[in-house]
């Protein structure tokens, strides 16, 4: 089921706008975000571009392996698709990291705003309330204007990383979709290993939701959350492999 659904605007119309709104400030941010350079973009932008050249570069952080390399590799493909396009220089490269970043969080953001709009903690599809509607519309207002969001949340930060996948987990455990949830905490935890905290918190929740379950639904929704998990983590460590030589450097 899709984070935004058209059908669901008859009472407030003005959805559609401010996702559109909230995406272009973002993407508008991206030119003067050049302006100061966070260590952990320099990390990021070093890392990718030794994959997109075929060795990774020698630097503090390569030499001590402090870094996942998931989102290294994806942005690697970034620039080697930029290479062969001539746009071939560090303020490109981040320009297009940026507007990346921007887009997914920006998804991130929505998906809280359809946590609210849908109000539920469980599967099913409740009517549509106009309350709900108003307050969910003036937080998605909230998320597409406020310039820090915008600025923070665009940067190639590993907490910026880690965020959508931790705000696609809540969204997954309303709908009450194990696999998905699954997922999203295993690679909100690769992308930055402190936000494991996420997986701890969704398995509480999940658990409290459950409880109710008969044991074989108990069963079935676990084992698919956990291979949701374990193919996150998969992906992370093979990346790591590639790069390290060993799993989850």
């Amino acid at each position: 089921m899709p984070i935004w659904r058209e059908r669901d605007s008859r009472f407030y119309p003005g959805f559609r706008s401010c996702f559109w709104t909230g995406l272009a400030i973002r993407w508008a941010c991206a030119p003067f975000l050049l302006q100061w350079f966070h260590p952990d973009e320099r990390q990021l932008l070093e890392f990718a571009h030794g994959w997109a050249h075929g060795r990774i570069h020698p630097f503090m952080e390569s030499e001590l392996q402090l870094r996942n390399q998931t989102l290294p590799w994806f942005f690697g493909k970034l620039i080697a698709l930029w290479d062969a396009l001539g746009w071939n220089t560090p303020q490109a490269y981040l320009i297009g990291i940026h507007l990346v970043i921007g887009l997914v969080n920006w998804l991130g953001f929505w998906a809280l705003v359809t946590v609210v709009r849908e109000g539920k903690l469980g599967g099913g599809s409740p009517e549509l309330d106009p309350r709900r509607e108003r307050i969910a519309l003036g937080l998605g207002w909230f998320f597409a204007v406020f310039w820090l969001f915008s600025f923070v949340y665009s940067r190639g930060l590993s907490e910026a990383a880690s965020f959508a996948p931790a705000c696609f987990l809540l969204l997954a455990l309303t709908r009450w979709k194990p696999a998905q949830a699954g997922f999203w905490a295993g690679l909100a935890a690769v992308l930055r290993y402190p936000s494991a905290l996420w997986a701890v918190g969704a398995g509480l929740w999940a658990i409290l939701e459950s409880r109710k379950k008969t044991v074989g639904a108990w069963s079935k929704d676990w084992a698919l959350a956990a291979a949701g998990l374990l193919a996150a983590v998969a992906a992370g460590g093979w990346a790591d492999w590639l790069a390290y030589g060993k799993f989850l450097g």
